[in-house]
């Protein structure tokens, strides 16, 4: 029953942690290949300790690496070996804690935010729109929704076309999640939102039922109406009939909209407004 439970084990994680666990592993591999080490390291290897350590100081002293990198780094090491059927490499190491505590002092960082993309700039870049431009209209819908829902990246676009981490019904954006109406004598948008990163399993009571719904008032005569710009995407994209399909798409009109081609996108409309490369913002300034 091995491969069952590697599989049933493995579901446990998300994408975003496996990349993680891939990022680890690479730097543990660097380690482990500079000293003539297997990159496995056992249960009973009594060099195991002395391992761990030399992994943790190689990032602290040869790289630019801060306390948080470092700790999901060992993190991913840790989890893939386990995923190699060994025990936790730091399992029985004394004074692992207090020696990670010192590390965490020598490499500690402050966290900034991320920078907030001001209104004022979303405002020049909706009002730049060619109406006559598929992928400008889109864009300027998606960075309008993501400002008004407060909603993550993840929630419009998967991360890839195919493979682990591409368009998921129950993750992104479906065509059927965005619905006008009427509520309380005024028009609005509603915006259904499934799986989010605080709730993988859509356990959370908002999601029961008919679902967890952003309300989008109507704003007449502003380029900040999201039922302006719902009207004039769907002129772009036309008539679907597939509603459980990607509410976004790419520029080929086919495939779903993935994030890299999202992010281009919003420089791209930055760069037309003059904003300078120096001073672009990220599309989680946004939320």
């Amino acid at each position: 029953m091995v491969d069952r439970v590697d599989e049933i084990m493995d579901n446990r994680l998300a994408p975003s942690s496996w990349r993680k666990v891939r990022a680890g592993l690479t730097v543990w591999r660097a380690v482990a290949n500079g000293a003539g080490w297997s990159t496995i390291v056992s249960a009973m290897d009594p060099q195991r300790g002395y391992k761990m350590v030399t992994f943790v100081l190689h990032m602290v002293e040869d790289t630019l690496l801060k306390y948080k990198s470092i700790e999901t780094y060992v993190w991913g090491m840790r989890t893939w070996m386990r995923a190699q059927h060994q025990p936790d490499p730091i399992r029985g190491l004394e004074e692992w804690d207090d020696f990670m505590a010192s590390v965490t002092g020598l490499t500690w960082e402050a966290n900034e935010p991320r920078k907030r993309c001001p209104v004022d700039v979303v405002q020049r870049i909706l009002e730049s729109v060619d109406d006559n431009v598929f992928w400008e209209v889109q864009v300027a819908f998606v960075i309008l929704i993501l400002l008004l829902t407060f909603s993550r990246t993840e929630c419009p676009c998967p991360k890839t076309f195919d493979g682990q981490e591409d368009y998921d019904q129950e993750a992104h954006f479906n065509v059927c999640d965005f619905q006008p109406a009427i509520i309380g004598g005024k028009r609005v948008l509603k915006v259904r939102f499934r799986r989010i990163k605080q709730d993988r399993r859509i356990e959370r009571p908002e999601a029961a039922g008919d679902g967890d719904w952003a309300i989008l008032g109507e704003v007449p005569g502003s380029v900040f109406c999201p039922l302006l710009w719902y009207t004039k995407f769907n002129a772009r994209v036309g008539k679907r009939a597939n509603k459980r399909g990607p509410m976004f798409l790419d520029p080929d009109m086919q495939r779903p909209l993935i994030y890299t081609r999202l992010v281009d996108q919003f420089k791209a409309v930055q760069r037309r407004i003059g904003i300078p490369d120096s001073r672009l913002h990220v599309l989680h300034g946004l939320r």
